[in-house]
């Protein structure tokens, strides 16, 4: 079982904390782009992740729920923004994308050597 980590962004770092800016703050390893927190139409992204437990602390302590609450991301916290499905990081577990949609992204120029 994994501990739930909670996430935050570093105030001086962007403006992803704030739900008004929706900022793109980079790409997931499928090349999905990724935003901060977001509001749509006045209303901000949030997961459809529910606890199972009164007081969560594992992964899995929570289970996906479509729809809950009025949420609009999917499992791996992913809604079309401007025409363009996209990831997102939400203010509710679990915080950053879960999971990947895409086929994962060969990187070239950044893999560090391999020592024996």
């Amino acid at each position: 079982m994994q501990k739930c980590m909670l996430f935050q962004v570093p105030t001086l770092y962007s403006k992803a904390d704030d739900p008004t800016a929706c900022e793109h703050i980079g790409y997931m390893l499928d090349g999905g782009k990724l935003y901060g927190r977001c509001q749509v139409d006045g209303v901000e992204l949030t997961s459809c992740y529910v606890a199972n437990v009164a007081t969560p602390q594992y992964e899995n302590d929570y289970t996906y729920t479509a729809g809950n609450n009025g949420c609009l991301l999917d499992e791996c916290n992913m809604f079309e923004y401007n025409g363009v499905k996209s990831y997102f990081i939400s203010p509710n577990y679990p915080y950053v994308p879960a999971c990947l949609r895409g086929t994962v992204s060969t990187i070239y120029g950044f893999t560090p050597d391999i020592r024996a």
